[in-house]
């Protein structure tokens, strides 16, 4: 029986819905230093350990493991992390929290009201965040019904925190219905921008920008979109979105979007994207000139510089199963995670130098963590 496929983009622990964790009266430089250095995978099943990568504060990836006890979404997880220690705070899948000593989150039970099967239907972002006060964080997620939900962590609280154990957490207000959505969300903030909400409903991606207190958000604007995107990337120095679509046959969209006003741009479609295979991930390369692309057992790419352009395949071993999501680590290489044969284990591979344009000169690591399973069975 063939997995589940896992998404790297999801299931980072820090996604990049809190890639860009910045406040007035924090440098951008503290601020910049932990950016999506855990990344959390698929659930391993009872007792067994779950597998991640870190890169800790530098720029190695290494392999950590969760507890078993600890019930991970395979396509929907995201994380909370102080931008000023690195030190990760709380781990949801859409239904469960986790604070970090793996207990569940005070004020959480018996769980938020999201979807712990959906894919990147579970997002986090900062409501307020002082070193010396206030540490306010948003969860977003999509209900099973349809409704686009929030709810607030109070980073401050003591929760499960025991003896002189640092501050845990707690869930101060729990599935404030904000409308309905469908599809993918992202909370997209950049070293000077306002932190925004992006969602799609009813046919357009919709922007919301955030307000000073808890459920203050203005829709900046919104775009008609021919699908519902199943994943959203967001590209800091291109201030670009990548959607990638459902179905098999239609193109990812690449979409303009302006961080200081919340509207969107103009949109154009990677025209020779779509295929036989549902398209999984996609991401742009560390120098933007390039966007990355798997589709069926393939990893794809084309220039930025012409969407429109025939793709050009990485060469990887023949015959692999599927090649899931993929993302750029604070290292600067391409990781995707892979099946070799239908049903697992799930490997992740590595494209250490995606900036480079000769494609003979690419260099290509299928397995560096030795065989690691993270867990797509």
């Amino acid at each position: 029986m063939k997995s589940n496929p896992n998404s790297i983009r999801l299931i980072f622990i820090f996604t990049l819905s809190l890639a860009f964790s910045f406040f007035s009266g924090i440098s951008t430089a503290i601020a910049q230093g932990f950016n999506e250095n855990e990344w959390i995978f698929g659930y391993c099943v009872g007792a067994t350990e779950n597998n991640y990568l870190s890169f800790g504060k530098g720029g190695t990836a290494t392999v950590q493991t969760l507890p078993g006890s600890v019930l991970i979404g395979k396509n929907n997880n995201a994380i909370a992390i102080d931008p000023i220690t690195g030190q990760p705070l709380f781990l949801t899948n859409g239904e469960l929290v986790y604070d970090f000593g793996s207990n569940p989150l005070q004020g959480s039970a018996p769980g938020l009201n999201g979807n712990i099967d959906g894919r990147q239907q579970v997002a986090t972002g900062f409501l307020e965040y002082d070193p010396a006060g206030n540490k306010l964080f948003y969860i977003f997620y999509i209900s099973l019904g349809g409704q686009l939900l929030y709810s607030v962590v109070d980073m401050n609280a003591i929760g499960q925190a025991t003896g002189n154990e640092r501050p845990l957490g707690e869930v101060i207000s729990k599935d404030v219905v904000m409308g309905s959505a469908s599809g993918a969300l992202l909370v997209v903030k950049t070293p000077s921008s306002p932190s925004y909400l992006i969602s799609f409903e009813g046919g357009n991606l919709i922007s919301r920008r955030f307000g000073a207190t808890a459920g203050d958000f203005t829709n900046t604007d919104s775009e008609g979109i021919p699908f519902t995107p199943k994943a959203i990337v967001f590209d800091e120095e291109k201030s670009q979105l990548i959607l990638i679509p459902e179905n098999a046959g239609d193109d990812i969209i690449v979409v303009d979007f302006n961080t200081s006003s919340g509207n969107f741009g103009s949109s154009t479609s990677i025209s020779q994207s779509g295929g036989s295979d549902p398209i999984e991930g996609a991401e742009f390369s560390p120098d933007g000139e390039f966007i990355y692309f798997s589709r069926g057992n393939q990893l794809l790419r084309v220039p930025t510089s012409d969407l429109s352009a025939t793709p050009e395949e990485i060469p990887l071993t023949a015959g692999l199963s599927s090649i899931y999501d993929l993302k750029v680590g604070p290292d600067g290489s391409l990781y995707y995670i892979y099946e070799e044969v239908a049903g697992g284990p799930q490997l992740i591979g590595r494209v250490s130098n995606p900036n480079e344009a000769d494609l003979s000169l690419i260099t290509v690591e299928e397995d560096p963590f030795n065989g690691t399973d993270f867990c797509g069975t």
